[in-house]
């Protein structure tokens, strides 16, 4: 079959008409802070020049190891009259003065320039030279934005050479937060129940005061620049004598519940607050009611932050992606194929399926990647499908020869006759959930030609299907690496995942199959520097012991090599350093005790006791997440 879909590009957000609703005003207020972080994708030339475009003599801009970190960028030909221009576009940007910088090592004296073009307005600054091997920072300063996006760049030229490394742009001030007070009029989008004014103390022009029931709320919807940390503040009053607690919802998640405790009585007024996070563009905030006695009486929602704005509360009815409807694309055969083209990056993607189609929905990306899932449903009602794809290249295992297909591509194995549109939105720089790992983690090749019980799986390849919109699961596991490829000094792996890594981040990290001949002391020196530079970077990291071979062996047995505990020494460091832990091999352990040897093995390919086929992986990805919930590890603001 071919499917024509409505496929559109959302290169920007395209705000909804506004309704009528009450009018009042929208208060604004600032303090002080600063959001630093790195914007650059692929900053530091791991994956190449992927992220960056070449222009004027593309052969002249190449990536070579020897680089700062990793490895690192060069312009050079014999040609004396060449141009290399090596640039990449950032959008999404908040207002505010921003820095650019990039390190150099034995490079031109006046033919070389980093620069960036924003608004209008052109900045740059020489590369200098530098001695081999003394890499020296070269910075351009006072990069003034208003418009939302700047061209960075690095150019060479008349036959000089320039080597280059670990490019940063960041914001440095303007980047103060700012808070938005939201009343009865824009960003107030509905109250299962009535605005009222018949207690004295509120602000604005009355109060949200819902029916006292288990479900019901108040709804808000609010713009933001870039995805982040937003505190919720909201100002009520609970005359009875019991909480009135709340569930925080986000854009559908679950991310917090407030206890709203008693105020004392009805005309006594206090705050609350709840720390979330929310999205670049448009973001849905729901506060509603757990108990039976419903929540208390809501006066005001302020949203602290980077820029929030308060949006005015179209009919979203039908909305599923919305963007460009200009441009169309096939989704063609039986399971469908959607090749979508693009770059290295992340992107956002939603998929409406018909209201008449109530199956099973299954859809992949990339390298056989389960990124959603759904059981049939006992009614028909239209459904919007939305999660974010890690587009890499290669698209699979940091290592396989066969790079994939370029660009975004989806498969959507069940439901695709009843697929009605399909938008797809490039991220800059989401919040990021990272995977180091080996085979049993890894995105394995597609093997369509194999049945999913004798398909190759890694739990981290089934994983995303867990997650939700507001973060990118990128998976940087391979097949018979361990902690030699991971380390911090030097080793290849490590260095892609360092080369994004940026604060609020996630990295799991589950080691030890493949570390036979790695001693405790290594081992432990190797996952230890892993964890203090995730933590160093203000990002968490979640050490994950490998799952169980399934050989009979009992736990005690399990992944000890020579001197080598994996087990205890995993739990050893996550002690050491207060950071979450899931004990895989314990939960798979006491799984086959439960079901049996022989009932297990249909979980792992034909014969093999080591690697999981499709079930298996989805099994090992489903306890991971269960530990998620069950231990409140933060990840949790990020499940479905």
């Amino acid at each position: 079959m071919t499917a024509y879909i409505d496929v559109r590009f959302r290169f920007f957000q395209n705000w909804k008409s506004a309704i009528s609703f009450v009018l009042f005003s929208t208060l604004l207020t600032v303090s002080s802070h600063s959001y630093a972080q790195n914007l650059v994708s692929n900053p530091g030339f791991e994956n190449g020049t992927s992220g960056w475009t070449l222009d004027d003599d593309a052969a002249a801009q190449y990536t070579e190891p020897s680089g700062r970190s990793g490895d690192r960028l060069t312009h050079w030909s014999s040609s004396a009259s060449y141009t290399a221009n090596t640039n990449q576009t950032i959008s999404g940007l908040a207002n505010g003065t921003y820095r650019l910088s990039a390190y150099t090592v034995g490079g031109a004296t006046s033919g070389a320039w980093l620069w960036a073009y924003c608004d209008g307005s052109s900045y740059s600054s020489t590369i200098p030279a530098a001695g081999w091997g003394n890499w020296t920072e070269v910075a351009v300063e006072g990069i003034e934005v208003s418009g939302g996006s700047c061209q960075i760049g690095i150019t060479t030229e008349d036959s000089e050479w320039t080597s280059i490394d670990d490019v940063v742009f960041e914001r440095v001030s303007g980047g103060e937060p700012t808070t938005v007070v939201i009343e009865e009029a824009d960003g107030l989008c509905g109250v299962d129940g009535s605005i009222d004014t018949n207690h004295s103390g509120f602000n604005g022009s009355g109060f949200a005061n819902t029916d006292n029931a288990t479900g019901n709320g108040v709804n808000w919807t609010v713009n933001v620049p870039s995805s982040g940390n937003y505190t919720l503040e909201w100002r009520y009053a609970n005359g009875g004598s019991a909480n009135r607690p709340g569930d925080v919802r986000v854009n559908g998640s679950s991310q917090a519940i407030e206890g709203f405790p008693s105020t004392g009585s009805w005309t006594n007024w206090t705050s609350a607050s709840a720390e979330i996070v929310l999205r670049a563009g448009e973001n849905s905030i729901r506060l509603e009611g757990t108990s039976g006695a419903g929540l208390g009486n809501i006066d005001s929602l302020s949203v602290t932050g980077d820029s929030p704005q308060a949006l005015s509360c179209g009919d979203s009815s039908g909305d599923c992606g919305e963007g460009d409807s200009g441009s169309s694309f096939s989704c063609n055969g039986d399971p469908a194929v959607c090749l979508l083209g693009g770059g290295v990056g992340d992107y956002r993607v939603a998929m409406e399926f018909d209201a008449g189609y109530n199956g099973e929905l299954e859809v992949f990306a990339e390298s056989r990647r389960r990124m959603y899932a759904s059981p049939q449903q006992s009614t028909s009602d239209a459904r919007c499908v939305e999660f974010m794809v890690n587009v890499r290249d290669p698209e699979g295992e940091p290592y396989q020869s066969d790079h994939g297909t370029e660009g975004l591509n989806l498969r959507i194995r069940e439901g695709s006759n009843a697929l009605t549109s399909l938008t797809f939105t490039p991220v800059n720089n989401p919040r990021t959930l990272f995977i180091a790992g080996d085979s049993t983690v890894s995105d394995q090749s597609p093997q369509l030609f194999a049945s999913p019980a004798s398909r190759y799986s890694g739990w981290g390849q089934f994983i995303p299907a867990y997650f939700n919109d507001d973060i990118s699961v990128s998976n940087y596991a391979d097949s018979g690496e361990g902690t030699q490829a991971f380390r911090t000094d030097g080793g290849s792996l490590w260095n892609r995942i360092n080369a994004r890594l940026k604060a609020g981040d996630w990295v799991m990290i589950q080691l030890g199959h493949n570390d036979k001949t790695t001693s405790a002391s290594l081992y432990r020196s190797r996952i230890t520097n892993m964890v203090t530079a995730i933590l160093d970077r203000g990002a968490t990291p979640v050490l994950i012991t490998p799952m169980i071979r399934n050989t009979g062996d009992p736990l005690s047995n399990q992944h000890i090599w020579g001197n080598l505990n994996i087990r205890n020494e995993l739990i050893g460091i996550a002690n050491a350093h207060n950071v979450p832990l899931i004990d895989l091999m314990k939960l798979t352990s006491e799984w086959v005790e439960r079901i049996g040897r022989s009932s297990a093995q249909a979980y792992f390919v034909d014969n093999d006791k080591t690697h999981s086929n499709e079930m298996g992986a989805e099994l090992f990805a489903q306890m991971i997440v269960d530990e998620i919930r069950r231990n409140n590890i933060g990840a949790i603001n990020y499940l479905r």
